[in-house]
């Protein structure tokens, strides 16, 4: 049972995925968040924006309530409320 490398990027992980045989390495691995291989279409751009450990925990519990991954509704809230400013105007 051998260990994975630690990866710098994911670009270095799926260079090393594309090119080793995984099998030595299968009983280390575990599921994957299925939330983690979203698709995502049109043109977005990322943006960190950093937050309270407070704030974020709170994100996540609002987030789990409403049953949306925490980054889908910031994107509705920033969404909403760009909207309602651009209206405004």
């Amino acid at each position: 049972m051998s260990k994975l490398p630690a990866f710098k990027s994911a670009e270095e992980l799926a260079e090393f995925v594309d090119t080793h045989d995984l099998t030595p390495y299968w009983e280390n691995t575990v599921p994957a968040d299925p939330a983690m291989f979203r698709v995502v279409r049109g043109k977005q751009t990322a943006m960190r924006v950093p937050l309270s450990r407070s704030a974020a925990d709170k994100l996540r519990a609002l987030a789990a309530v409403k049953g949306v991954p925490a980054p889908d509704l910031v994107r509705q809230w920033v969404n909403r409320h760009i909207k309602e400013e651009s209206a405004a105007r």
